[in-house]
Parts: structure tokens; C-alpha cells; sequence
């Protein structure tokens, strides 16, 4: 029945799924069998807006508050009101909604500027995000080639290596988390200038 329903299948195999359980129900209460069915499944009651995140929802279970969602994942998940869920199911869209939002931030921070890899990880955790979110942010950043510690340091000693000399520059490049690797490289190309 629950998997009919996640489908959203029609109501025909739905009618058929309880007819399927209810006949199951039937030959366990004939052999005897005591049937136990615990739920933690519960009902989604409402859907807000949030007044001062204008692309979040507040979702209601039971007509008691129970979290807030970016309004693209309640669309994605295709959460409606009077649907049943189970709460494990929303734990995880609300991860899902959470690391959206995480990714959203850090696009927004490094759109100004190119950053490192520390730099965003110092600036979501200053957002109260997760550790477990952060890395996955960092992994989709680099995974789209937005962040790169080894570009961001050549870039870095291009751009002050005339006001900046090499030790100062390597100061500041492990100020900014850029691994020994990384700043090797991008000062031995200064070498080769």
C-alpha cells in the first residue's frame, strides 16, 4: 500500500493493494498469528511560505511545526498537503533540502571572488551548516571545477607576487588552506616568470 501510494500510483492499484493486505490480514488472524503493525508514519497537515526565507516552507506534521524546506525540494518530493509520510523518508529530504540550500550560499560566496577549499568550509560552518554538508558541497564545487586550491594559489602569487615577496605569499596561501602541493607549484611557476 505505502509503496502504491510513494508511486503515486491510481486508485485502482491502491484499491488493490488493500484488498491484497486486507485478504494477508485475514489468513494471519485465521492461523492465529498475532499482527502487530506499528507506524511512524504521520500526516502532513499544512504547507507555509516562510515570511523571511521568500523560497523556503514550513511543513507541518500533525498540525505541529516540524521543519523548514527550500520550496524546489517540496516541489521535487512532491509534498502535498494530507499525504502520509514516513519520517525517515522526510530526514532525508530535509538533508536533501538542507544541502541544496548549503550549495546555494557557497555559490553565492565564491561568485564574488575566487575562494579555497577551507575558506568555504570556514564560511558554512559560520552559517551553522553541518560538516557532513560542507564536504559535500566542497566535493560538488570541485566537481563542477568551481573550486581549485592549485588554480586559486597560481592565481594568488600571479596576482601579488610584484608587491608580495615569496615568503610572505606562502604565509598567506596557508592562511587560505592551500596545501603544501599546490603552493609549491604555484611558486615554483613564479620562479620560471
Amino acid at each position: 500500500v505505502e509503496k502504491a501510494v510513494a508511486d503515486n500510483a491510481g486508485k485502482g492499484e491502491i484499491l488493490s493493494a488493500c484488498e491484497d493486505l486486507r485478504e494477508r490480514l485475514e489468513e494471519a488472524r485465521k492461523k492465529a498469528v498475532l499482527f502487530v503493525v506499528t507506524t511512524d508514519d504521520r500526516a502532513i497537515t499544512d504547507i507555509k511560505p516562510q515570511i523571511k526565507n521568500k523560497t523556503g516552507c514550513s511543513i507541518f506534521l500533525d498540525n505541529a511545526y516540524y521543519c523548514g524546506l527550500e520550496l524546489e525540494t517540496v516541489m521535487r518530493n512532491r509534498l502535498k498537503i494530507g499525504i502520509v509520510i514516513d519520517e525517515d523518508r522526510l530526514e532525508k529530504i530535509q538533508e536533501e533540502s538542507e544541502r541544496s540550500r548549503a550549495l546555494d550560499k557557497a555559490l553565492g560566496f565564491i561568485a564574488r571572488s575566487k575562494k579555497t577549499e577551507k575558506q568555504i568550509g570556514e564560511y558554512l560552518a559560520g552559517k551553522g551548516y553541518l560538516p557532513a554538508t560542507i564536504a559535500y558541497v566542497i566535493n560538488k564545487l570541485k566537481e563542477y571545477n568551481f573550486v581549485s586550491d592549485s588554480d586559486y594559489a597560481e592565481d594568488y602569487v600571479g596576482a601579488h607576487s610584484a608587491n608580495k615577496g615569496k615568503k610572505l605569499l606562502k604565509l598567506e596561501l596557508i592562511r587560505k588552506g592551500v596545501s603544501e602541493k599546490d603552493m609549491g607549484t604555484a611558486l615554483d611557476r613564479l620562479k620560471e616568470i
